[in-house]
């Protein structure tokens, strides 16, 4: 029972203890007031400072108990994050005025071309509809990467389609579109 929370390190405590003689108690209690300082026991205090004696390579790489230095470190990493919150919000912003135009250009391509006798169909739509045979709305949408929330989208889109069934090509089935006409 007590060697789930101790996870044995009782049963080896003799093998582990070092004793160490300081010169007077003068000593002992400057380095047990460092201890203190630093937030940590006299003994991880001791072995902190015997390891970066031994190699200052490992000590390096050890978290910082010093409080001052973890308080230092704290407030680096906070004002990172700052920035990098401010940076995220900048990108968002782009992203959403980025998506905004995509949505635009897209509907644009679908209408028909004002002046001119010949309507460009997109070719993503028939291909995918013809490879399919038939495809349901909410399939189509997500094949071309438009969000349903996307109304003057998805509009452009079934005027599209429409105009496609005009022609014979496609068909409209209870859910969706079907393909119709077999072309080389």
């Amino acid at each position: 029972m007590g060697e789930g929370k101790t996870r044995g390190k009782t049963k080896t405590i003799k093998q582990r203890t070092v004793y160490v003689y300081l010169p007077s108690e003068k000593a002992v209690a400057a380095w047990q007031k460092e201890a203190e300082r630093h937030g940590v026991s006299l003994s991880k205090f001791v072995f902190e400072r015997v390891e970066a004696g031994i190699d200052p390579a490992k000590a390096k790489k050890r978290v910082k108990s010093n409080p001052d230095e973890l308080g230092e470190r704290v407030a680096e990493l906070e004002d990172q994050l700052k920035k990098a919150h401010a940076d995220l919000k900048v990108r968002d912003a782009a992203l959403e005025k980025l998506n905004v135009d995509l949505t635009r250009y897209r509907i644009e391509a679908l209408k028909p071309q004002k002046g001119s006798g010949v309507r460009r169909y997109d070719k993503k739509i028939i291909e995918l509809i013809q490879s399919r045979g038939a495809i349901s709305n909410l399939d189509l949408l997500t094949a071309l990467r438009v969000p349903p929330s996307e109304r003057e989208l998805v509009e452009a889109i079934r005027d599209h389609l429409d105009d496609l069934a005009k022609w014979n090509v496609v068909a409209p089935t209870a859910n969706g579109w079907r393909w119709v006409v077999a072309r080389k």
